[in-house]
């Protein structure tokens, strides 16, 4: 009967120290994790717009389905075009890239930056994404995806033309 008491205390004790030492962990690196996830997502901006100066614009996305965020991009205090974080899903997993556009009449496409890409077929993805988008794209819409990872292509391009028809309908 002893051991119906004994066995418990110690692995509850045991369950204890390791949660509390598992918790004193998180506290103690959060905060760098956060720090290197901001300088992380700020050199992708960066990518995309080279010298530029970052302001969040302040828009309600939650009918979206893929726009999470949206930044400004301002040299001199001058508006050269806008960064939209987008997120999406599928059925291999999940894309998150930056869409940078450009600040002219059509919103035309500068570059996109992959955050992360969790698809079974990331690397396929992100070779089809530095061929596809190595050189100026005029028309989205006219971008093959047809890659391997067609899905995943797929997404990313439908993330670019809902950030595009967001910029086109303005309100910033």
């Amino acid at each position: 009967m002893k051991n119906y008491i004994k066995y418990p205390l110690i692995l509850g004790t045991i369950s204890a120290l390791s949660g509390l030492l598992i918790g004193g962990i998180y506290m103690l690196t959060n905060q760098v994790i956060n720090a290197n996830n901001e300088k992380a997502e700020l050199a992708a901006r960066q990518e995309i717009f080279p010298n530029a100066s970052f302001d969040l614009v302040d828009r309600d996305f939650t009918q979206s389905e893929y726009i999470e965020e949206l930044y400004s991009a301002s040299i001199d205090n001058s508006v050269i075009g806008y960064i939209y974080l987008t997120d999406g899903q599928n059925d291999y997993g999940n894309i998150k890239i930056y869409v940078g556009l450009n600040n002219d009449s059509n919103g035309s496409l500068k570059d996109i930056s992959i955050l992360e890409n969790t698809q079974s077929y990331a690397s396929t993805v992100n070779s089809w994404v530095d061929s596809t988008f190595a050189n100026p794209i005029d028309d989205v819409n006219a971008i093959d995806v047809s890659c391997g990872a067609t899905r995943g292509a797929t997404l990313i391009k439908d993330m670019i033309l809902e950030a595009q028809a967001d910029f086109q309908k303005g309100g910033f």
